[in-house]
Formats: structure tokens, sequence, C-alpha cells
């Protein structure tokens, strides 16, 4: 194989693929890519076994081809070659199986596997469903609902990726059609609706694993156009046109999450959403404690914040709300309720705490599909 390739490409394929790369595992072609050279095209693959990252570039082809070149080494050479430049790989005559990656001075001499060594992940899901949505619709949505997904504790494992579904499970916000996507660890909870994105008939709820939907955010914040989706129960597909992205999913039966949300109240503490996450998490800064509790007081027109450390150090402020109910006194974990309201970029959030206090619903004002939900602690 020998190819010519624009070093700006080039990179930006590697940037496609990087986080399917598996660089900790004692199997030798994970830490390798895979390059197939053709139709004027090159193609990088990468993969973990659980997931599968592909990326095609424009590219001169001398000779068609393809090889295993590792990961880490071709990476670190593609980010050195000098802006503007061309990347040239051509096999070395001098060495069994070796390979020359050079651009203007600089080149990079490794041993290469061969492709037919390389694992695929099947291309495309058996009995597949399908859908289509934007690229930016894709990120906002992931974004929202996947900070709460369970990370730490694999004991169940069915909590720790997104759970999207259709009609035939009930959702959040009781709408008859759309798609939903929604994340817990059984401390809090994400959730959002999208109306207009129907779900294919009789499809499946799928859980998409917490580490392919990070690739999906990144890869969708990078990229504009439709996305297309295909999945069936243990495979999901998404196609960004230049990227293809393939993916196991997580087997198992997601909790019945609507259980667990709280009614909406007819007087909510609305607090603007900026003003609220650098209270509290001044609040934490200063007297973080390790049973991460923050302590939380509402009166008419006023939200207290107070969060102790065992020291005694303490971190207090107060913001205005607009609130006409009865005083209330809830507590949490701080830092829940600042990750839910920065998936919110700005403008007034309703803060729902009943009483005696049992979760905190927040919603963006005026926004009746997407919700974030949060255990209160014990008085």
């Amino acid at each position: 194989m020998r190819v010519i390739v624009e070093r700006i490409h080039l990179a930006n394929a590697m940037n496609a693929v990087a986080g399917a790369v598996d660089r900790k595992v004692d199997i030798p072609i994970l830490s390798h890519i895979e390059l197939v050279a053709e139709n004027d095209e090159l193609r990088v693959t990468a993969t973990n076994l659980d997931m599968e990252a592909s990326a095609i570039c424009a590219a001169e082809i001398d000779e068609p081809g393809s090889i295993c070149l590792p990961a880490q080494t071709f990476e670190q050479m593609v980010k050195s070659a000098p802006d503007g430049g061309q990347i040239e790989i051509r096999p070395d005559g001098q060495v069994d199986h070796g390979f020359i990656v050079s651009s203007g001075n600089r080149r990079a001499e490794m041993l290469s596997l061969p492709a037919v060594d390389f694992p695929h992940l099947r291309q495309k899901p058996e009995d597949a469903h399908s859908l289509t949505v934007t690229a930016g619709t894709l990120q906002t949505v992931l974004r929202r609902v996947a900070y709460a997904a369970e990370t730490k504790h694999v004991d169940r494992p069915y909590l720790t990726g997104v759970f999207m579904h259709g009609e035939s499970y009930r959702n959040a916000f009781g709408a008859g059609t759309g798609t939903s996507f929604t994340a817990l660890d059984g401390r809090r909870m994400a959730s959002t609706h999208l109306v207009d994105l129907p779900y294919p008939p009789d499809a499946p709820g799928i859980i998409i694993p917490h580490t392919s939907v990070n690739y999906l955010i990144k890869t969708t914040a990078e990229r504009g156009g439709d996305v297309d989706i295909s999945f069936s129960d243990r495979l999901i597909r998404v196609d960004f046109g230049d990227v293809i992205f393939v993916s196991k999913l997580i087997d198992g039966t997601y909790p019945d999450y609507v259980k667990a949300i709280s009614q909406l109240l007819e007087t909510p503490i609305t607090v603007d959403v900026n003003v609220t996450k650098s209270a509290v998490g001044f609040a934490i800064q200063v007297g973080g404690n390790k049973a991460r509790r923050t302590e939380f007081e509402a009166q008419t027109k006023s939200l207290s914040i107070q969060a102790r450390r065992e020291d005694g150090a303490t971190g207090l402020d107060q913001v205005k709300v607009l609130y006409e109910g009865e005083p209330i006194r809830f507590a949490c974990d701080g830092s829940y309720v600042v990750d839910a309201l920065t998936q919110i970029d700005s403008g007034d959030v309703e803060l729902h705490v009943p009483s005696p206090p049992a979760t905190i619903r927040i919603h963006e004002r005026g926004d009746d599909h997407s919700l974030h939900l949060i255990m209160c602690m014990n008085p």
C-alpha cells in the first residue's frame, strides 16, 4: 500500500476514530488502526470490540491495499506533521512488515500487522429499525441526559447507559408519540422527549452504553447535517456520512422510571439558572462535606443555600426567586443540582419540591419535554 493524503484530512479522520481505540488491552491488534486504501479514498477504522468507528478521507492512491498500524504512534505522527502539508504512507523496503509515514523532513518508522486480523463488528444490525435526526438535535438530547447515567458501580449494567425508546414504553411526559431519552443512577435522573422524532413501530427500547454516548456527543458537536441511525436489540449504527459508528448495546431491562417522577406543583420555586448554579457551586466549594449534603430553604421570594463541612466551615448564599408557597426546607447532593442546571443554557427554571420533600423536579420554564430529578436526603 502506498498513499499520499492531505494532513488536515487525515487528522480529522484520526480525531473521529481515536475514541474507539483500546489503549489498555493486551490484545495487540486492538491498539492498532486499520487503513484501507481504495477508490481514491483512505478509510481509517478503530475498535475495542464493544464499539467501532470508521472515517474516510480523499487520498492519492499509488498502490491500493490494507494494513494495520500502531494507533498511538500513527496519531502522534499525524499530529506532528506540518500544517498544510501532505502525509505519505509507504512500505519500508528494508524491514519485514515495516511501514514509513512521512511528511516533509519528518518520518516515523513502524511495524504493521495484517489487516486480515483486524476484528470488525457487524456493519449493519440484523432486522434493523431506523430513524433520522439532525446532528445538533442528537447532540443536545444526549448531552442533557448522559450525565445522570451510572458510571461507577457496574453491578447494575442496565443503568450505565442512555435508554432510548418509543411509545411502547411509558415516558416521563405522557406523550403518545415521539422518542424518549433517559438516564438514571438511582439517585438522580434526566429525561427528554422529542415529539417530532417518530420512533419506529414495534422497535425495542435500547440502552446505549455511556462510552458510546460520550463518543456520539463529541462527534455530533463537530458535525452538522442529518444523522442516520439504525438499530436492533443488540447493535446500533450511526452514519454521519464521512464517519460510521457501530456499538454493541447493553443487555437488560430498563426500570420503569416513570414511577419515580413527582408531579408538577401549582407553586414551583422559579429561579434563574445561572445565578442559582453559581450560588450552589459556591456553597459546596466552601462547605462541601463527605455526605455531599447541601441544604435549601425556600421562602417568599428567596431561596437560601447552605453547605457545612465537618470542621465547621460553612458556605451560604441566597438568591431571589418567584415563590408564593409555604416555606419549605429540603436537602440533597448539591453537585447534582449543579450538574442538572449545567444542562440548561440560560433563563428561568422551575424547582418542584413536594411536601414532605422526596424529590426535586427541575425543568426549564416553558419546556414541557425535558426534566431532571434529584432524590432528597433525610431532613
